[in-house]
């Protein structure tokens, strides 16, 4: 209805005022999709001041929430169905109605009006219309996964001054990008944070005109390389864990002590070196570094050797423990289990009823 009219604010505030404020029990909802909108023109206008007695924002499913929703599906087709594209219930509803998630994608994200072929479009029209720049944002990450705020300019062609700020806002509020520092590195980089959008731009994107064109209806291995599935399902399962670094908190019992935390890494052109998914810095001087696996087949004993050769080129302060945590969301053969040289396992059960 305000389709960007900021007039309509003070039309409201006035029939509010005069008119609507004198019924008994009336409760006026405001809702919109264009969250910068809603915040900037609404919830913090003027005109509106004081008269705004609640801000919901309405955040998509936790993996918990879509475990019940997905009432049909194992664990770990939940787990698989929420990377690839997200907790947002429109989107689960279309794995609810099949089988498995990837007969899902076969229905509807390689096959010419398929649901998923045709979303990414839908998401500029209803809560990005006429923001081009917005679009060319998005369109940037088909190309890499981060950046910084000048190379993001650059990429979209977009002067960075003060309507690029906006665009990145916009983008963030919506929740579409984020930003993360990396480890004990006061540096900013954007990244692609919608999970629909992250798999529309690796995988339909790139074969848009053949979907179209129907050259993709006998399955889903025509379409897709299973293998880069699976990996972009990895990548996916870090990125997760990253952002719920606050649940992995509490299942190890630290929620309480601060930290900073973020990818750990130093590797250098020669290969050598250390990549640690994610580590916490911790006050109570203990750094817990963290090996996150997304794997069909079991984790055997190599994987506690891969991250020794890891412990072994970092350079850890006499002062501080080592807690090393392993983050599976396949299953962990006996003989790691036997190792005991993690501190400490979380698996896939623990995952879905915790995040």
């Amino acid at each position: 209805m305000a389709n960007y009219r900021h007039d309509l604010v003070s039309d409201l505030k006035y029939v509010w005022d005069n008119h609507f404020s004198k019924l008994n029990g009336l409760k006026l909802i405001l809702c919109g999709s264009a969250t910068s909108f809603m915040l900037g023109k609404v919830v913090r206008s003027k005109a509106l001041y004081s008269r705004s007695l609640y801000e919901v924002p309405l955040e998509p499913f936790t993996l918990r929430e879509s475990k019940k929703f997905l009432d049909n599906y194992s664990d770990s087709n939940v787990l698989d169905a929420y990377l690839l594209v997200g907790g947002i219930p429109e989107y689960l509803r279309y794995f609810k109605n099949s089988g498995t998630p990837h007969q899902t994608l076969q229905n509807e994200a390689f096959v010419p009006g398929g649901y998923f072929v045709s979303e990414f479009e839908r998401v500029f029209i209803s809560s990005l219309a006429k923001f081009e720049q917005h679009k060319q944002v998005i369109l940037a990450f088909a190309k890499r996964s981060f950046f910084n705020r000048s190379e993001l300019a650059v990429a979209t062609r977009v002067s960075e001054g003060g309507s690029f700020t906006n665009v990145l806002s916009d983008l963030e509020l919506i929740g579409l990008i984020a930003k993360f520092k990396g480890f004990h590195s006061g540096k900013n980089r954007y990244y692609l944070r919608d999970p629909y959008l992250n798999f529309y731009l690796k995988f339909i994107l790139p074969k848009l005109t053949n979907i179209r064109g129907g050259q993709y209806k006998k399955g889903l291995a025509d379409a897709v390389d299973l293998d880069r599935l699976q990996q972009h399902l990895g990548s996916s399962f870090e990125r997760f864990c990253r952002e719920k670094h606050f649940s992995l908190a509490r299942i190890l019992g630290i929620s309480g002590i601060q930290y900073t935390f973020g990818p750990y890494g130093n590797v250098t052109k020669s290969g050598d070196g250390f990549q640690f998914d994610l580590a916490f810095d911790r006050k109570d001087r203990c750094l817990s570094l963290f090996e996150v696996k997304c794997r069909q087949t079991p984790l055997g004993i190599e994987v506690a050797s891969e991250f020794e050769r890891k412990l072994k080129n970092l350079k850890v302060p006499k002062t501080h423990n080592i807690q090393k945590v392993l983050v599976s969301s396949g299953p962990v053969s006996k003989s790691l289990r036997d190792a005991r040289y993690f501190n400490r396992i979380i698996e896939l059960e623990e995952i879905v009823r915790e995040f």
